[in-house]
């Protein structure tokens, strides 16, 4: 990609300098040989190929630097990149862990039927996470209105 990016610039700079000279032999047209001499054009061409592979290097470095992000299985992701909401709430509940390894074996396998033991165990710690939480907020409830308890 980087050489089909860096002659397609370059096409458009050939161009741009083809212009100038015919620019130069139109308006100048006895002085043209003095104005467009071999050094000139060498220099010229070379001044514009030099800033046309600057450029496209700058550009695809820069892309590659962007597309290096971390992995979604990396846990040693830094605080701000951790903004997903479903990372956040797996991991108040205790079950991240197990969250991990399901991603891991789908991302290793990319078949569940493979991860089925790995899905079974988040299932579970899922399941005791929230039968705890369902009685923590009954004990609460109990406590804030004693009138209305279940009977």
């Amino acid at each position: 990609m980087f050489v089909y990016y860096a002659f397609g610039s370059l096409e458009s700079y050939a161009l741009a300098i083809l212009a100038s000279d015919r620019l130069i032999a139109i308006c100048f047209p006895l002085r043209h040989n003095s104005i467009n001499t071999m050094q000139s054009m060498s220099w010229i061409v070379g001044v514009t190929w030099f800033f046309a592979i600057g450029a496209i290097t700058f550009t695809t470095a820069e892309q590659l630097s962007q597309h290096r992000m971390a992995s979604p299985h990396d846990r040693s992701r830094k605080d701000e990149d951790e903004d997903d909401p479903v990372d956040r709430m797996i991991s108040r509940t205790g079950c991240a862990e197990q969250h991990y390894a399901v991603q891991e074996c789908m991302a290793e396998h990319q078949d569940w039927r493979i991860c089925k033991s790995q899905v079974q165990t988040f299932k579970d710690c899922m399941m005791n996470f929230q039968i705890a939480r369902k009685e923590q907020l009954m004990k609460q409830r109990q406590k804030t209105f004693p009138e209305s308890a279940p009977s």
